[in-house]
C-alpha cells in the first residue's frame, strides 16, 4: 500500500487458499463495525476488551452492592428510630414512676421526722408541766387540771404519734421505696446508654457511607451490633416495678406533658415570628425616613443655587 497510517489495519490474504479467502474478503466489509474499538477508534486487543468487560462488571457489582446496603441502610435506620421511640418512651414511664416513689418516700419521711419531733417535745413539755406542779403547790395551774390527767393525755397522744410513726415506717420498709428507686435509676441508666449506643452507630454508618470506605462485610458487622444492641434490651425487665394501671396513668400524663410542650414551642415560635415582622417593619421605615430626608436635603440644596 502507498500510504500505511497507524489507524489502518494490514490484513494478508493467500488467494491461494480459496477455502477461506472469500470467507475473509466478505467479513472485510463489516469490520469496523463488528470488532471492538477504543476511544482512538483503534481496534482493541483480546487483554484490553477483556479488561474494559471486567472494568464494567465489577462497577456493575460495585453499583448493585451499594444499592442493597443503602436499601439496608434505610430499613436499619427505621428500626433505629423505631427502637429509640420505645426507649424514649419507657424511659419517660421510668422517670415518671421514680418522681411517684421518690415523691412519696420524701413525704413519709418527713412526716416520720416532723412526728417524732413532735413526740419529743411533747415529753418535754409534760415533764416540764409536772415539775412545774411539783415546785409550786398551790399554783392555779392544779386547781384546773391535775398532774396525773396532764400525764394521761401527753400518755395518749405520745403513745398516738409512736403508733403513726411505727405505721409509717413499716409502709417505707414493706414498700421498699429505697430499693425500688435505686432499680428503676439503674434500669433508667441502661436504657440511655442504649440509646447513646444506637446513637453512635447510626453516626458510624453515616460516616462510612460519607468517606465512601463502606463495605458488605462492614455493614453486616455495624447491622450485628444494632441487633445484639436489640436482643439485650429485650432482656431488660423494664416493668418489673411498675403495674399496667401505672402505665396508662403515666402515658395519660405523658400526652398532656406533650401538649403543654407543644404549645410553648408554638408560643415561642410565634413571640419570634412578630419580633422578626416588628424588627423588618422598623428596618422599612427607617429606611424610608432615610431615603427622605436624603431627598430632603437635595431639594434644599438644588433650591439654594
Amino acid at each position: 500500500m502507498a500510504d500505511n497510517r497507524d489507524d489502518d489495519v494490514i490484513v494478508l490474504i493467500d488467494d491461494n487458499i480459496p477455502q477461506i479467502s472469500n470467507k475473509i474478503k466478505a467479513d472485510l466489509v463489516n469490520i469496523a463495525a463488528t470488532t471492538p474499538s477504543s476511544r482512538d477508534d483503534k481496534l482493541l486487543t483480546l487483554y484490553e476488551f477483556n479488561t474494559d468487560r471486567k472494568n464494567t462488571e465489577s462497577q456493575t457489582e460495585t453499583s448493585d452492592a451499594l444499592n442493597d446496603i443503602n436499601y439496608r441502610k434505610d430499613k436499619l435506620y427505621k428500626s433505629i428510630k423505631e427502637n429509640k421511640k420505645k426507649i424514649t418512651t419507657s424511659l419517660y414511664i421510668i422517670s415518671a414512676k421514680y418522681d411517684l416513689i421518690y415523691f412519696r418516700y420524701n413525704r413519709i419521711s418527713l412526716l416520720i421526722l416532723i412526728i417524732s419531733t413532735l413526740t419529743t417535745f411533747i415529753e418535754a413539755v409534760r415533764l416540764t408541766i409536772i415539775n412545774y406542779q411539783n415546785d409550786i403547790k398551790d399554783s392555779q395551774m392544779s386547781l384546773i387540771i391535775s398532774k396525773d390527767t396532764i400525764s394521761l393525755i401527753i400518755n395518749m397522744v405520745s403513745l398516738f404519734l409512736g403508733t403513726l410513726l411505727t405505721i409509717l415506717s413499716s409502709i417505707v420498709k414493706f414498700r421498699n421505696y429505697r430499693e425500688n428507686m435505686e432499680k428503676l435509676k439503674n434500669i433508667h441508666d441502661i436504657l440511655f446508654n442504649y440509646k447513646i449506643m444506637y446513637n453512635k452507630q447510626k453516626d458510624l454508618i453515616d460516616y462510612f457511607m460519607m468517606s465512601n470506605n463502606i463495605t458488605i462485610e462492614l455493614f453486616d458487622k455495624l447491622v450485628e451490633n444494632v441487633e445484639n444492641i436489640n436482643k439485650e434490651i429485650k432482656d431488660i425487665n423494664i416493668f418489673e416495678n411498675i403495674r399496667i394501671k401505672d402505665i396508662i396513668k403515666f402515658n395519660r400524663i405523658k400526652v398532656q406533658h406533650d401538649i403543654e410542650l407543644k404549645k410553648l414551642t408554638n408560643k415561642r415560635e410565634l413571640e419570634f415570628l412578630k419580633l422578626t415582622v416588628e424588627s423588618t417593619k422598623n428596618k422599612y421605615i427607617y429606611e424610608n425616613d432615610k431615603h427622605h430626608i436624603a431627598e430632603m436635603k437635595n431639594k434644599n440644596k438644588y433650591t439654594c443655587f
